[in-house]
């Protein structure tokens, strides 16, 4: 075995050693090892291994339980293998014996079981070779008719469907409202959903309104809808690459218009006035989007007077404002003019209502001409600044001012002033962060302002997206800490985007990264450090996540790093890693020419060992 360099490998070598633990004996030794040393590759040493298991338990052999771990796809639990292997309470020792076998061999992927060594999974397929398609059908069966929690079953059942091409069960599967809720709301379960949807087509997914028609909860119908609509507006491009993106808009909007028609009084009354709110505001921000702005300021109007009577006496505040300004034009109940506007807003500011202020903040975009939204703006700090001033004990004012700023910085991108634009949203932004921690530290949170933060950042990055200047990184720092600490958590209620946190982690990177091009030796090592260091940041968050363009692009990345580092004796694993990657890019992925070039260098690199 000495001078057999398979068993230079220390794994390899490692599975050996147990088998023979194992089964080896005083009588055999020397049989056991001659008949491993014979073996002429890697998958010949695991077929032995197997076979061994396979002499002394019949059940591995009858059950076929090796192949179904080896076929899973984030493992079997305890309880499925029992029952697959037909290992019943009776049958319990039998359990014991088994799992002694396969124990070195083993990790366990929370409560489920799989195979650490991907060549050991090699082999158990390879013996039951021309049998996929029957084993993958017995599998679907367990699946689908077993009374398993549904976070089981949808780790499974779908990837099976894939995997044997029976695309018609997926999108079945797929278009199960429970399904798409129980996905949507956990962050590693909607990448996989992005990733099965992306078998499809446009089409497809906008069955999902024949779906809603069929007896729903017309209360369940609104917020369903509305779910699925903001699904398909973040992530129609991943999961349709091949589709314009005015088409995908085209089918968000019409659910946005299936939302608004279903929204009479009689529903109205089933949902809650804060969550209707917010469906009126999202729905408006789409409009926006799509230049419709008669249709999005009519809904922020609704969401205004619905949030009027919520508070008391609020609309009778609002009424005395109106008339003590004595401006006609304010009397007119339709027609929201800027008078109107700052009638509103100095309610708002009286009575602290800060959801006035973010629908007020949205309807500046679509009511206040250009020329006058300076004037607003001065004006509102202006009272700000009063209330400051006159209250005895100091109301902590920076929320407003931030959204303010936000709305302000909004008018400006809509405009085109995107470096004015950027100023805004880094105030807002540094205003909210601040508040909000605060906040933490008397022990408190307010998560709704963690996702406007959120929601801030996604338009700072616009701004660094459209301006090339490296002055819009000068904060980046401070985005990063923020987008850790509050990204990470909405990430997992689907209120952000993963992408959006590996972009801010990523830039931070070349932010150091581009600095080590002008700058002294002595500096350079420093910056590399950090490159490396949110680039590896990157790579993590991304290994188990649908992007794998964005894991190639810092797997990449990090190798220079390394490499003027000095520290090459990781890159070839790394350049593994990202041919492993290679094989789960999509077509979208694929044509991407920085990618191309990517892994153009890295097989280039690869055959040349170098």
């Amino acid at each position: 075995m000495v001078n057999n360099q398979l068993f230079h490998n220390p794994q390899l070598l490692s599975s050996v050693l147990y088998d023979l633990r194992a089964f080896g004996n005083h009588n055999n030794i020397k049989d056991k090892i001659a008949e491993y040393s014979a073996a002429q590759d890697t998958l010949a040493i695991y077929k032995v291994i197997i076979k061994n298991w396979e002499a002394v338990m019949p059940v591995i052999l009858d059950s076929e339980i090796l192949v179904w771990i080896a076929y899973s796809h984030y493992g079997l639990a305890e309880d499925d293998i029992k029952r697959i292997a037909g290992l019943c309470e009776e049958k319990e020792n039998l359990w014991h014996q088994l799992f002694f076998l396969i124990e070195p061999y083993v990790e366990w992927n929370g409560d489920r079981l799989q195979f650490a060594d991907r060549r050991l999974r090699s082999a158990i397929i390879d013996r039951y070779k021309g049998e996929e398609s029957r084993i993958k059908n017995t599998m679907i069966l367990y699946f689908q008719n077993i009374n398993l929690p549904i976070e089981r079953q949808y780790d499974e059942l779908p990837c099976l469907y894939e995997d044997i091409n029976r695309m018609d069960d997926l999108l079945t599967y797929l278009l199960n409202l429970n399904v798409f809720r129980y996905a949507h709301a956990n962050r590693h379960k909607k990448d996989a959903l992005i990733k099965h949807w992306s078998n499809f087509e446009l089409s497809d997914f906008n069955q999902y309104l024949n779906v809603l028609n069929n007896g729903i909860e017309k209360s369940e119908y609104i917020t369903t809808l509305y779910e699925l609509s903001n699904f398909l507006y973040f992530h129609g491009i991943e999961m349709f690459p091949d589709e314009k993106r005015y088409d995908i808009e085209s089918v968000h909007l019409s659910m946005c218009e299936n939302i608004i028609s279903k929204l009479d009084t009689e529903i109205e009354n089933k949902i809650e006035p804060s969550q209707l709110v917010n469906v009126y505001r999202t729905v408006a921000t789409s409009y926006i989007d799509s230049f419709r702005y008669d249709e999005a300021r009519i809904l922020l109007e609704k969401g205004i007077r619905l949030l009027s009577p919520i508070v008391d006496s609020d609309w009778a505040t609002y009424d005395t404002t109106v008339k003590l300004q004595q401006m006609p034009e304010l009397q007119i109940e339709d027609k929201i003019t800027m008078p109107l506007m700052l009638a509103l807003t100095r309610t708002a500011l009286l009575k602290n209502l800060n959801p006035y202020i973010d629908l007020l903040s949205e309807m500046i975009n679509v009511a206040t001409p250009s020329n006058e939204i300076d004037k607003y703006y001065n004006e509102v700090m202006l009272w700000i600044d009063i209330l400051d001033q006159v209250q005895e004990n100091s109301r902590n004012t920076s929320l407003l001012r931030s959204t303010i700023e936000y709305a302000y910085g909004m008018s400006l991108y809509s405009a085109e002033k995107y470096m004015d634009a950027f100023e805004r949203f880094d105030n807002s932004f540094n205003l909210k962060y601040d508040y909000i921690q605060n906040i933490d530290s008397y022990g408190r949170k307010d998560t709704y302002q963690e996702y406007r933060l959120m929601e801030l950042y996604k338009m700072i990055e616009a701004c660094q997206i459209t301006v090339a200047q490296s002055d819009l990184y000068r904060n980046q720092a401070r985005y990063v800490e923020a987008v850790e600490k509050y990204g990470k958590e909405l990430i997992d209620i689907g209120r952000f985007d993963r992408e959006r946190l590996c972009n801010c982690l990523f830039n931070y990177a070349a932010y150091f990264y581009n600095q080590t091009l002008d700058r002294e030796d002595d500096e350079v090592k420093e910056l590399l450090h950090n490159a490396h260091k949110y680039y590896e940041k990157v790579v993590s968050e991304t290994e188990d996540s649908h992007l794998n363009g964005m894991y190639i692009r810092a797997s990449f990345f990090n190798m220079i790093c390394l490499a003027r580092m000095g520290q090459e004796e990781n890159i070839p694993k790394i350049c593994t890693s990202i041919f492993e990657k290679e094989k789960e890019l999509g077509k979208y992925e694929l044509n991407d020419l920085q990618i191309r070039e990517i892994l153009k260098i890295c097989h280039s690199m690869s055959e040349s060992d170098n």
